[in-house]
């Protein structure tokens, strides 16, 4: 019996006209290893668009027989809560044992601001003294991947004097990767108070 995995010598003996020859020819086994076509190459996601693991069934193949591969995977975290990197490995293998490895990387970004929701009109006040302190609890945002933890700061009061006009109230939204997005809250400013005066 001859098996695809090994080598296989075969004697051919020849008579003729009372002449005998005899030959010997080797026949190598199977040590080509598999081969896949349009594997699947590296790619730049942003956070939260992960790609499926894709299906190689169809990619795959061998001179001598049938294929199987073993799938495995990894992660290495990166700079920051929505940045990581993923490694895919299929090492693909023959009947007889010949192998070949093709490794995935999958470079995962966070660089998607986040979203804010617009904040209500601040009123109108006479004095810019009776404007409300500002308050982070008031903005209401969200990340679009849900990659990153976000983080609410005042930024300042721009835009009013003590005589009217409005003032304008920004915060900003930060995510853990350094994105961000400003709001910002208007206040009237309106004195038609007169001074009062009083008399000895």
């Amino acid at each position: 019996t001859f098996s695809d995995c090994s080598n296989k010598t075969i004697t051919l003996t020849t008579t003729a006209n009372g002449c005998t020859d005899t030959d010997q020819v080797t026949l190598s086994g199977d040590n080509t290893p598999p081969t896949i076509s349009n594997p699947p190459g590296n790619q730049n996601v942003e956070c939260g668009n992960i790609p499926a693991v894709p299906d190689i069934s169809s990619l795959v193949s061998d001179n001598c027989s049938s294929v199987n591969w073993n799938y495995s995977e990894t992660s290495t975290a990166g700079g920051c809560g929505g940045q990581y990197s993923i490694t895919r490995t299929w090492d693909i293998f023959d009947a007889c044992g010949n192998t070949i490895t093709h490794t995935q990387i999958i470079n995962v970004d966070d660089s998607t601001n986040p979203t804010v929701s617009p904040l209500p009109n601040g009123g109108t006040f006479s004095c810019i003294g009776d404007v409300p302190a500002p308050n982070t609890g008031i903005v209401n945002a969200s990340d679009p991947n849900g990659c990153s933890a976000l983080t609410v700061t005042f930024v300042g009061d721009s835009g009013s004097d003590y005589c009217g006009g409005t003032l304008v109230r920004t915060y900003r939204v930060t995510d853990d990767c350094g994105n961000f997005t400003d709001i910002t809250q208007n206040f009237t400013i309106d004195d038609n108070t007169a001074p009062s005066i009083s008399c000895p």
